[in-house]
């Protein structure tokens, strides 16, 4: 099944052998729980993917973050931000409402939501940089 290279460590081989079943367990669960199946092999998922890759290093489970990063190693992405240099991961990505009725991100993304904003839509990672969304303290015309 898995090809491992001749002269790996023995228990190098138990761990590969051990997080792998681990991590297929975990997609199996998911493809259950969520009715998902294959759609991590569409092109057009680069921004959710690297933001649902952040939200799952803060929720903590390995397998989650082994799972996003067998994503992104099928499609050749890398791990880092797109726009690396806008927010450092500590900033975040501060977001303002304008009069517009647009969100608007500091790496430059602009959104729209037909209902209710960022909290009520649980966006909380910036679908353009993968940072943290930051939100003003009272952001105006969210629920317009």
């Amino acid at each position: 099944m898995i090809k491992l290279p001749d002269g790996l460590h023995p228990s190098t081989v138990e761990l590969v052998e051990g997080f792998t079943t681990a991590l297929a367990e975990k997609l199996r669960s998911s493809e259950i729980k969520y009715g998902w199946s294959d759609g991590w092999k569409d092109a057009d998922w680069r921004g959710k993917c690297l933001a649902d890759f952040n939200h799952h290093i803060d929720k903590g489970d390995p397998r989650d973050v082994a799972a996003y990063c067998a994503f992104m190693w099928f499609h050749g992405w890398q791990t880092k931000r797109l726009n690396a240099t806008a927010q450092p991961v500590s900033e975040g990505c501060k977001w303002s409402f304008d009069d517009d009725g647009y969100w608007e991100s500091a790496c430059g993304g602009s959104w729209v939501f037909n209902d209710g904003g960022p909290i009520e839509n649980e966006c909380n990672f910036c679908q353009k940089c993968g940072g943290k969304v930051v939100l003003p303290a009272a952001p105006g015309g969210q629920d317009d």
